[in-house]
């Protein structure tokens, strides 16, 4: 048998030349879109927070160019879009004759919503030199919306309330300060008797919120007949021509919220934002005051005026153990707001931050400064605090502060005796100013969270009525984006309440309950719409949907593409450590020793 011819084939260096040209071509095409995507991940995965926060906070600033236009940032901030509805629920006395003649428990009804849309801008505004504070006034509008209302709360509505401008009158005859004779009181009251004040009165709810009443005593002051007498006994009292001995309010109508409609509160300075983007907005000053006075409150923690105004920025980056410290006009205090929980507004993730309780209670160290005077020595809630019987055998010293709530029932304390005078329960703290006016209110309120929910049962208890709800009834909700620190929605509620005792001075009030008788509480919330809604749910919601989106497919994509070009190294190396053979169309391949053999 013929053996079989022994051929070695060699393969075409063209084909192979071009083989290896191809794969290589690949190969570097495949390592270009690896090193991409890598550095794609990376960027996305590490860099971008970085670049989108400076950006950001670039944009968040207050500032006006150099053609004088304001940046996007300051017109939202100049005229926020947003519009609060005011829901005002008016507390009706119905048993006013009991009350006045037998000293009887209050009885209130809640009337309401009576409701008002609020609208603000901040006009006016100026910048210093350097751009790094802003001047500016806050300017506010009311309109009552009664298909807002409830059917019966009509702007003319009536309400059985408190009469503030004579109690007023008669707290600032009492108060010591005034250093007023007990024949000058009973001359007032008697005076006030014969312009027919009374302790209670029945008024429109237009013209006890916004329009203004006219009140006898009130008009009777601003006379010329007072002047004129006045002037002949030569007689003045805080730089006025009068001979009434204590202050009289500049209004000439009464009402709560008094020449505000299209009118402004107190001026404002604040940060914004330049030489540290976590100040934005920090109050610097207020009516020109960098802490409030001393005659409101009495120490140096209380004066401060901290943190932002209510609508305004916060630093960004809030975290859930922040303390969110905001200066409120209107309460004519600095208070601090805490974490509650997460929520959301419209879609946008939210930290809601609330005021504590703590908050509203002066009978605890850091708010002893504001705490109500209490100068006709009154027990407003006699059955608080509910201390248990005293042990005879405790030696008491010196050191015991009996002022404040823990040592309340210390057997060396007599309760809310304190200072020769009564403590309020928490959840109280009196008004100083004309809310949002630098000057004094003509009136003597305390404010308080609706239906005394910061309070105890034993305050609840002396009025009929109170039904308080947590968390509804939370004096103030605030929804904060996290990030950026714009609140989203502001809710503000607060109830008003006025002193009522029994005074053997005056006549009209000799039989009297001793009581703080609220006669309205008010639910202030808001939402911001429109642009700046859109571009807080654009770049803090769909954005970061997109870059993890984005961050995912890179990180993908370079760990396929990494993949792909290892496969091609691999194959490579593989086919030039080999002879790749060429087999004849008539014969069998038999590979041996290195050889092909057909």
């Amino acid at each position: 048998m013929a053996k079989d011819s022994i051929t070695i084939s060699d393969p075409d260096p063209g084909s192979i030349a071009s083989k290896k040209s191809s794969c290589c071509s690949c190969l570097t095409f495949v390592l270009i879109l690896t090193i991409f995507f890598v550095i794609s991940a990376l960027f996305f995965w590490i860099a971008y927070p970085y670049v989108f926060n400076a950006i950001f906070l670039s944009t968040l600033r207050l500032k006006v160019g150099s053609d004088g236009m304001p940046s996007f940032s300051t017109f939202m901030w100049a005229k926020p879009p947003v519009r609060v509805l005011m829901k005002f629920y008016m507390w009706n006395l119905t048993n006013p004759e009991e009350v006045f003649y037998y000293g009887a428990k209050p009885s209130v009804v809640e009337i309401g919503p009576f409701s008002v849309w609020e609208t603000e801008q901040k006009r006016e505004y100026e910048f210093n030199h350097d751009q790094t504070r802003v001047w500016y006034k806050n300017y506010k509008k009311y309109i009552f919306d009664e298909s807002e209302s409830c059917e019966i709360c009509t702007y003319d509505a009536k309400i059985s309330m408190t009469n503030l401008i004579g109690y007023g009158t008669m707290a600032d005859l009492a108060d010591p300060q005034y250093n007023v004779s007990n024949s000058i009181r009973q001359l007032f009251a008697f005076g006030g008797m014969l312009l027919g004040e009374s302790p209670f009165i029945i008024k429109n709810f237009g013209d006890i919120v916004f329009d203004g009443y006219a009140d006898n005593m009130l008009s009777a002051a601003h006379s010329e007949l007072v002047y004129e007498v006045s002037k002949a006994l030569n007689q003045t009292h805080f730089n006025k021509t009068t001979f009434i001995p204590v202050p009289v309010p500049d209004m000439a109508k009464m009402a709560f919220f008094y020449g505000y409609n299209n009118t402004n509160d107190e001026e404002y300075v604040i940060e914004t934002g330049k030489s540290d983007i976590k100040q934005l907005g920090r109050i610097v000053s207020w009516a020109n005051q960098t802490e409030l006075p001393s005659d409101w409150y009495s120490t140096d923690q209380c004066r401060m005026i901290n943190g932002t105004d209510s609508g305004s920025f916060q630093a960004h980056g809030i975290g859930k153990n922040d303390r969110l410290d905001i200066f409120l006009s209107f309460f004519c205090r600095s208070l601090y707001l805490e974490f509650n929980r997460e929520t959301d507004v419209k879609g946008v993730s939210t930290y809601e931050f609330v005021t504590p309780m703590s908050v509203f209670d002066t009978t605890i160290e850091e708010n002893r400064g504001m705490r109500y005077p209490n100068t006709e020595k009154i027990n407003y809630a006699p059955q608080w605090p509910d201390c248990p019987p005293k042990d005879p055998n405790v030696t008491c010293s010196g050191d015991i502060d009996c002022g404040v709530y823990e040592n309340l029932c210390h057997d060396c304390c007599d309760g809310s005796f304190v200072d020769d005078t009564y403590l309020l329960p928490p959840g109280l703290f009196p008004v100083k100013c004309y809310p949002g006016k630098f000057k004094s209110p003509p009136f003597t309120v305390v404010f308080s969270a609706p239906h005394y929910a910061y309070s105890p049962p034993e305050l609840r208890e002396t009025i009929i009525g109170m039904n308080p709800s947590l968390p509804d009834h939370i004096p103030i909700k605030i929804k904060y984006e996290p990030n950026a620190g714009v609140p989203l929605e502001v809710t503000i509620q607060f109830q008003v309440a006025t002193p009522m005792y029994r005074s053997p001075e005056f006549v009209y009030s000799s039989h009297l309950a001793n009581v703080l008788l609220p006669f309205m509480w008010v639910s202030s919330s808001g939402t911001v719409e429109g642009e700046v809604f859109d571009n807080i749910k654009l770049g803090f919601k769909t954005v970061p949907i997109i870059i993890l989106a984005v961050k995912i497919f890179a990180t993908v994509a370079a760990v396929f593409f990494g993949v792909v070009a290892l496969g091609l190294l691999w194959r490579r190396r593989t086919q030039n450590g080999k002879v790749t053979p060429v087999v004849p169309s008539n014969g069998r391949v038999i590979e041996e020793n290195g050889l092909t053999t057909v």
